[in-house]
């Protein structure tokens, strides 16, 4: 039950990256590293919700961003 709570804060948080700077689609300027940035030192929040932000425009496939 935990998890699906961490997955839901996840998908609410999904795109907190986009505050504050300009978007730029290469490296690590992408939102969604920002975002993991941003999470991921947070006490409050779990690493799970951290990689749901970075990983949200990730698909099946390999493709998608910020990794490809």
């Amino acid at each position: 039950m935990l998890q699906l709570k961490e997955l839901a804060m996840g998908a609410l948080l999904h795109d907190i990256g986009k505050l504050g700077a300009p978007e730029v689609q290469e490296g690590r300027m992408h939102h969604s590293w920002r975002g993991f940035d941003l999470l991921k030192n947070k006490r409050e929040y779990s690493l799970l919700i951290a990689h749901v932000a970075f990983q949200h425009h990730e698909a099946i496939d390999g493709s998608g961003a910020p990794r490809g």
